[in-house]
């Protein structure tokens, strides 16, 4: 089953146009988003840091009949990134879902993000995460300010699907409500 965080990044993604917009998402898990983006049009770099997580992500992608032109997986380690964005082109979208798991790895992930705009400013960064532990979201949010990126500026974090102008920021009580109306 994929995470809450991945099925409203996806129902969110799924609403939108990304004619031949190329996206990046971080720790893609199951593919739900990726394949989401990839029938809207995008051009999806599918990565998880997990070989055995992108064997069964490339299984899932074409399951879904979604052409590998389309949809493409990478394992990519964040720790990585200067490598991985050293060899890729710019990106004109990163999304993300439930990637900040641990406080451990906020930092890694907020270098990644800083990466990816390094490379083009432009880029739209959508972060889909439920908030399960307040120190650990103190941490992502720390981890991001020192890189410079501003949730509300830099990162919109996924919090809910809104009506009109797409994912923002919303308290941890907003996301609960939708994760909880998702899961029924």
């Amino acid at each position: 089953r994929p995470w809450p965080a991945a099925e409203v990044l996806a129902e969110w993604a799924a609403a939108q146009t990304w004619d031949g917009r190329r996206v990046l998402e971080l720790g893609a898990g199951l593919g739900l988003a990726a394949v989401a983006l990839a029938r809207r049009g995008a051009f999806v770099v599918a990565t998880d840091g997990d070989a055995r997580v992108c064997a069964n992500l490339r299984h899932n992608v074409a399951l879904n009949d979604v052409d590998e032109r389309r949809c493409r997986v990478e394992e990519f380690r964040w720790e990585d990134h200067a490598a991985f964005f050293s060899r890729e082109a710019p990106f004109d979208s990163v999304v993300a879902a439930d990637c900040v798991y641990d406080a451990d790895v906020a930092p890694a992930l907020a270098a990644t993000l800083a990466g990816a705009l390094r490379r083009n400013p432009r880029c739209d960064v959508w972060v889909a995460n439920a908030v399960r532990n307040a120190e650990t979201w103190a941490a992502t949010e720390a981890a991001l300010l020192a890189r410079g990126l501003d949730l509300e500026d830099g990162v919109s974090v996924v919090a809910g699907v809104a009506a009109a102008g797409g994912p923002r920021f919303a308290p941890p009580r907003v996301w609960a409500e939708r994760a909880a109306a998702l899961r029924s």
